[in-house]
């Protein structure tokens, strides 16, 4: 927990410092569920600070740990991280297969619709996008991911007009 406080007042080389010295502690005493744990914050902290290659490996290690421990909770926290790691290393399409797989066990997964929304809407499927986002505003009205899903659904309506006027221009050009 210190190494969440430490991360949460901003002091992410002290998190990073705790979390390490937690992981490696956990791993020489076999205790599954504090690596897990470490594991875990170390790959908050560094999708935090951009370092996402060294977060997808903590999320990595996290699934795995999840998946051994059978916790599936951990697990779907896990392999959201994992995506995020992942469109930071512009590898989307793999951030969607994890944030799939976690629907596929918890439809109702808030941060896993929030972010599928996010790449759906950069790949101009915005109808999707909108469908994600409005089941996070109906799933949890008052959060956090509400307020972006909210924010999100303007953009994307907006992008939607922009794109979709133009690309009615463009056929109608090439019609003539």
């Amino acid at each position: 927990m210190l190494a969440v406080t430490q991360a949460y007042a901003g002091d992410f080389a002290g998190a990073i410092e705790i979390g390490i010295e937690a992981a490696e502690t956990a791993r020489r005493l076999g205790d599954l569920r504090a690596e897990l744990l470490a594991s875990s914050i170390l790959g908050m902290t560094e999708t935090y600070r951009a370092h996402y290659a060294v977060a997808l490996e903590c999320s990595s290690r996290s699934v795995a740990l999840s998946r051994e421990l059978g916790a599936r909770r951990f697990e779907a926290e896990a392999l959201v991280l994992n995506g995020l790691a992942l469109i930071g290393l512009q590898r989307r399409e793999d951030a969607r297969l994890g944030f799939a797989r976690v629907l596929r066990f918890d439809p109702d997964h808030v941060a896993a619709l929030y972010f599928d929304g996010v790449l759906l809407a950069e790949a101009r499927q915005f109808d999707a996008a909108l469908d994600r986002w409005s089941s996070v505003i109906a799933l949890e009205p008052a959060g956090d991911f509400a307020r972006r899903a909210r924010r999100d659904t303007r953009t994307a309506l907006d992008l939607q007009r922009i794109f979709g006027t133009r690309e009615e221009r463009l056929v109608t050009q090439g019609a003539a």
